[in-house]
């Protein structure tokens, strides 16, 4: 061990021998994917599969959802590019410790809206009015408009505060984590490294996606007693709870991250071996140290890094590419929920079972890949072109979709037009007016094939909630029974399993190329320079590409809804999709992302 104590492993004065077992690359491999894991279980995991619930919850539309999410890659965009830059010169962990404590706060903050709102309250007033109205019963003077779902104002700000906190946190994450272990382990298992560091962030993705399934078919008031059940409309689940046990485990792991030297022991004699033994093949023009470390050369650095061909073309590619992944992890498990008609709980375990496999193959192999053939600077870019065009085939297959269910009223003619003609986009009709029913929560009933706002405006006067089933329905032929819940799309598992199918392999090739585009990154620019040149490329990414994607995708999928939702306050969440229109909407936005991000890596 060297004499050095500044190397050992320990906080402030204490640097016992016994933990220096741990001063290695290994063991800070295994507390940074910690940080990856933990942050990713939330953000791409549990966060990611209840968007849905929390637009039902608080009432927002896709547009607010999506500018919520893209509010964690605007605080990493202010945040990356200094402390990339000014931790390229000092201790790296401490830096990544004090970002994982940060990211447990935006943690916290983001639960606080479910403490602040009180009870969830969806129901309280169908329920109370369907009694009267279907017992024939009339005294709607009493009535109030309760509107369970809706939220204050506040509970946005606090979301968006949380979440900005979160990504100002997981700034630090992937580009000084890997610099760090770019500086000290041998240049031939850098790729392994940044693979295994990969993958801990997928495999938290997936098993996040697990635990959201688990979370969601959770009543999100715990230990309230409750008629609803996760194959009901107005369920939420507890989306918060995820977020509360990784603030705990934010706080453990931050401890060991901020214990690691700036530097291991070894690190110098390492440095020394690789100076000598380093491969001039690709790029030993390009990797020269330029010497610029001090705040005032900034613009000569960046100047430096932009003018490089290989760095430019890879991050344009890595921009569009995440400009769709970043779309598509937030309103995936939300498209395909839509589309097959599958309760979120099962969407989310769904998404898990996809996601965990593809994203880890590919990430894994693709690493694996890097290493074997020992690629470099070319090499890699060669790969990511080769791979990029196979996804960009495998886009064009994504056009599967089932057909939107008849809503009478919205998308189709009522049953039952005796009393006026019928017509789309009107919900109160002759059958029904005397129910008055712009109270009531869309709480969809059915009867022969066609889905009814709810079993008000079917018309309906008798009820067994035992059963729940409606009978006598005005609006309905021969005043035939309806029954709770909307009619099945009739959509099948053929197309289910082909969508997934394709998108399992969409999502292995995105993956594949993570690694070797990682590689292209730190090859392509001086040596001294890397952790800069990620923090860049981090900060161009997330301005072009994971903050407007899902605000773009927010808002085109607006444009898709046939049916909103009008509660006390307006008009809120989007209660159902035109299902065509939404997966032109994905097909369009997958092959055009993929398009210039193929032609990106063949420039590079």
């Amino acid at each position: 061990m060297a004499s050095d104590r500044s190397l050992w492993l320990g906080w402030l004065g204490f640097r016992p021998q016994f933990l220096q077992v741990l001063n290695g690359p290994r063991w800070f491999l295994f507390f940074i994917c910690s940080y990856f894991f933990t942050q990713s279980i939330v953000v791409n995991g549990v966060y990611s599969v209840s968007i849905t619930t929390i637009e039902t919850r608080f009432g927002y539309t896709s547009l607010m959802t999506g500018v919520l999410t893209s509010s964690y890659d605007i605080a990493a965009l202010l945040f990356t590019p200094f402390v990339s830059y000014l931790g390229a010169t000092r201790k790296k962990p401490l830096i990544c410790g004090t970002g994982m404590f940060i990211m447990g706060l935006g943690f916290f903050i983001f639960t606080l809206p479910h403490f602040f709102s009180g009870k969830y309250a969806f129901g309280e007033l169908s329920m109370s009015y369907r009694s009267t109205t279907l017992l024939g019963m009339d005294f709607h003077e009493d009535i109030h408009c309760i509107d369970g779902s809706r939220s204050h104002p506040g509970y946005y700000a606090l979301f968006i505060t949380g979440m900005f906190t979160i990504g100002a946190g997981a700034s630090p994450l992937w580009n000084l984590g890997t610099s760090y272990m770019d500086e000290n382990v041998k240049a031939k298992a850098v790729s392994m490294y940044i693979g295994f560091y990969a993958c801990a962030g997928v495999i938290g993705a997936g098993i996040g996606f697990v635990l959201g399934g688990v979370f969601l078919s959770m009543y999100v008031d715990l230990g309230t007693q409750t008629s609803l059940t996760p194959e009901d409309e107005g369920w939420v689940g507890a989306w918060w709870l995820g977020f509360v046990i990784c603030t705990g485990f934010c706080c453990f792991w931050s401890l060991w991250l901020v214990a690691f030297p700036k530097e291991f022991p070894k690190t110098e004699e390492l440095r020394s071996q690789e100076k000598k033994l380093k491969n001039v093949r690709n790029c030993k023009q390009l990797t020269a140290d330029v010497g610029y470390a001090k705040l005032r050369d900034l613009p000569k650095a960046t100047k430096v890094i932009v003018l490089r061909v290989p760095f430019t073309a890879i991050t344009l590619g890595i921009t569009i590419e995440s400009f769709l992944v970043a779309a598509m992890t937030a309103f995936m498990p939300k498209v395909i929920q839509q589309q097959f008609r599958f309760s979120a709980s099962f969407t989310s375990l769904l998404m898990g079972g996809v996601v965990i496999p593809a994203a880890l193959g590919g990430t894994f192999i693709g690493s694996y890949v890097c290493k074997k053939l020992q690629l470099g600077l070319l090499g890699a870019a060669k790969m990511c072109y080769i791979v990029s065009t196979a996804s960009l085939i495998m886009c064009c297959l994504m056009f599967l979709y089932c057909d939107s269910i008849p809503l009478a009223g919205v998308t189709a003619e009522y049953a039952d037009t005796r009393y006026e003609r019928g017509g789309v986009n009107i919900l109160s009709l002759l059958c029904n007016a005397e129910c008055d029913c712009s109270l009531v929560e869309y709480n969809p009933v059915c009867s022969a094939g066609v889905t009814y706002y709810s079993a008000c405006h079917a018309g309906c006067s008798l009820a067994n909630y035992t059963s729940k089933i409606f009978s006598n329905c005005s609006c309905v032929t021969d005043a035939a029974s309806v029954t709770a819940g909307s009619c099945p799309s009739g959509c099948g598992y053929v197309k289910p399993l082909l969508f997934l199918f394709v998108y399992f392999l969409v999502i292995f090739s995105t993956f594949f190329s993570s690694t070797p585009g990682t590689v292209v990154t730190l090859r392509g620019v001086p040596d001294d320079q890397r952790a800069y040149a990620l923090g860049l490329q981090a900060c161009v990414v997330r301005l072009l590409g994971s903050i407007p994607g899902p605000v773009v995708l927010g808002s085109l999928l607006d444009a898709t809804c046939s049916l909103w939702h009008h509660g006390c306050k307006g008009e809120g969440n989007c209660l159902e999709y035109n299902n065509k229109s939404l997966m032109l909407v994905i097909l369009v936005m997958s092959v055009v992302c993929k398009l210039v991000t193929t032609l990106s890596y063949f420039t590079a």
